[in-house]
């Protein structure tokens, strides 16, 4: 029987485990792991989920942050720890206990889960689209919370090679689907109203900036289609390379960032998006 994370790989879920992730979470966190990767399997965006911005978090975070909760993942938890002061006396963020020559920290981490009578944790961070330099500070929390013994695994959910890869053709397939001929169309569609976890209403749409507006007729000039002309622009503004997906992740724990840490990396796979609105 093939293992839990091998069920995400069958629908093209991209996985990487370092110092043994994988092996720990199957085998000493099998029941988390098995409604996380249960949870997974049925997770989908709406492409206009892609396209519209708003305030606070996107839709897409706001949709996974909801799906973490509810399988017993608790919300940006503050975790406080001590560490010799000797290990980390370059940062400026400790605090020096002089008394024990320890330094004490506090650090936000998106979701945790605590292994029911245990002292064990999990440490979970979406990273759906930041700039790539994000998964540096990720990854060194984690090696700095594992060593001081405070998480056992940490967990990072990003957009997979073949969403990061697949964009343009998928929102130009967008365009074409729902016959969508100009930007205005584009504005019009996408536009929601959606209530986040506050209960707040919250405007979330596309606004072009006129550089990229005109960034679009300038490659429609040149004989691009709409379609093709728009969705390059667009993924080349808001989802460039040097933003958070599963190759910069992978090629970071390839370099040993995150120190000793076992870390898990999973990449949100292009066949998870709908482009049928």
């Amino acid at each position: 029987m093939s293992g839990n994370f091998d069920q995400l790989r069958k629908i093209n879920y991209e996985i990487f485990s370092s110092h043994h992730a994988e092996l720990i979470l199957e085998n000493y966190f099998s029941d988390i792991t098995s409604e996380l990767t249960t949870a997974l399997k049925s997770f989908s965006i709406n492409i206009k989920d892609l396209i519209t911005g708003g305030g606070g978090q996107s839709i897409i975070v706001q949709n996974l942050g909801s799906l973490f909760n509810s399988i017993g993942f608790a919300s940006e938890t503050d975790f406080s720890f001590k560490l010799p002061k000797v290990t980390w006396e370059y940062s400026s963020l400790l605090k020096t206990n002089e008394l024990n020559n320890e330094v004490s920290e506090s650090h936000k981490i998106d979701h945790v889960f605590q292994k029911p009578d245990t002292t064990n944790w999990l440490a979970l961070e979406i990273e759906w689209n930041s700039k790539d330099s994000i998964f540096d500070r990720d990854l060194s929390l984690f090696g700095r919370l594992h060593e001081a013994k405070v998480i056992d695994v940490g967990i990072i959910v990003t957009r997979g090679n073949s969403m990061q890869q697949n964009l343009n053709d998928l929102f130009a397939r967008f365009c074409e689907q729902n016959n969508l001929w100009d930007i205005e169309s584009i504005i019009k569609e996408v536009y929601q109203i959606t209530e986040n976890s506050n209960g707040e209403q919250i405007e979330y749409e596309y606004n072009p900036s006129t550089k990229q507006k005109n960034e679009i007729n300038s490659r429609i000039a040149n004989g691009w289609e709409f379609n093709h002309a728009w969705s390059s622009v667009f993924v080349q503004n808001k989802y460039g390379n040097s933003t958070t997906h599963f190759e910069k992740l992978e090629n970071k724990l390839h370099q040993g960032i995150g120190g000793t840490c076992p870390i898990i990396a999973i990449g949100l796979p292009k066949t998870i998006i709908n482009i049928n609105t």
